[in-house]
């Protein structure tokens, strides 16, 4: 590790707030804060506008907007909707502002960066702490986020190493969250053959396509069920389960618990 890695690893950007966003496929009026924000796209796309330009923002993109800076989410196309976990930042002194301005530097000023692997239950979890009221798992939530900052800017992955053609399914998984997706589908939409996909995809991630997309959906629904007010049918219609006897039965197998079960664990 280089010695500006290692200069990183002693910033905290301190978060103040963490939020899931409803699902929404409305433009948002343009805005500041006196914050850093962060997004996360948990599932959707749109685009997002800051300082008046636009920029694409997907499932598993994470964006920087700097604090005082006009900006908005903007649904440029029919059928587009957002689901995103929001959190406000400060920085803490001129470490702090040296990590942002990198992070600028990587992936352009008020451009979104795609992280590598799934992390809708990390940012879930830094959620669940921020709205906890304890000091500590506040101070941890930061931490882990200054963490995963420094990973991404020095270059780590947690992900795959990524054939196109798994990296593109897995873009196709991500904006496909609120229903079943099947094989063929997923092919012709990366421009493959079945057999060569499905091979490929479970040499890189360990699981057949259908089944990594499944998981994807039930994760997603673990975090919906963490919204205050959640109720279990909402849910399962939300990641595309008709029945929510079924969606019960495969929440359970993947988790060893029921759905209802995390409904009272939100914030």
């Amino acid at each position: 590790m280089d010695g500006m890695a290692r200069r990183w690893m002693i910033v905290h950007m301190r978060l103040s707030l963490g939020a899931l966003h409803p699902r929404t496929d409305r433009s948002v009026a343009p805005h500041r804060h006196e914050f850093i924000e962060w997004h996360y796209a948990v599932a959707g796309s749109c685009a997002c506008m800051v300082d008046g330009q636009d920029s694409p923002f997907a499932a598993g993109d994470l964006l920087a907007i700097p604090a005082r800076t006009l900006h908005c989410v903007a649904m440029r196309r029919p059928g587009q909707w957002l689901l995103q976990i929001v959190l406000a930042a400060h920085l803490e002194g001129a470490e702090d502002e040296a990590l942002q301005a990198t992070w600028d530097a990587r992936a352009g000023a008020g451009r979104s960066l795609r992280l590598p692997g799934d992390h809708h239950a990390f940012f879930a979890g830094l959620a669940r702490d921020l709205a906890s009221g304890q000091p500590l798992l506040r101070r941890a939530a930061g931490l882990r986020f200054t963490a995963l900052l420094c990973e991404q800017l020095a270059g780590c992955s947690n992900g795959p190493a990524g054939h196109p053609v798994v990296a593109a399914a897995l873009g196709v998984m991500r904006g496909t969250l609120d229903r079943p997706l099947r094989l063929p589908e997923l092919a012709r939409s990366v421009g493959c053959g079945r057999s060569l996909l499905a091979r490929r995809f479970r040499a890189e991630v360990g699981e057949t396509p259908m089944a990594h997309h499944l998981r994807m959906r039930l994760e997603l629904a673990a975090v919906l069920l963490g919204r205050r007010g959640a109720r279990v049918g909402a849910v399962a219609a939300e990641v595309g389960f008709t029945d929510p006897y079924h969606f019960s039965r495969c929440f359970r197998r993947r988790f060893g618990r029921p759905p209802s079960g995390l409904l009272m664990e939100g914030p």
